[in-house]
């Protein structure tokens, strides 16, 4: 092959489809585009609610720590009124 010279262009032609199997790939790539359209939303929606999860499992930590944290204050603060 060393001798001989190539040209670099391949072509590739397809025969047209008829109208029906048209048809039928675009209702078929209709229906996978919503699918994936639904995914994505679902998707979306789960890390929605995972993070309001958190969020008020955050938020009730702080709430449970501050409310703690005002007992031993208050404890401390009848503590050296006794005393």
């Amino acid at each position: 092959m060393s001798g001989r010279r190539r040209c670099n262009i391949f072509e590739w032609v397809d025969p047209p489809i008829c109208d029906r199997a048209r048809l039928i790939i675009l209702g078929l790539l209709r229906r996978l585009n919503k699918l994936e359209s639904d995914i994505n939303y679902k998707k979306m929606t789960f890390k929605i609610l995972c993070t309001k999860e958190k969020v008020k499992s955050a938020l009730s930590a702080k709430r449970e720590t501050s409310q703690r944290i005002r007992k031993h204050m208050l404890r401390e603060f009848i503590r050296g009124l006794v005393t």
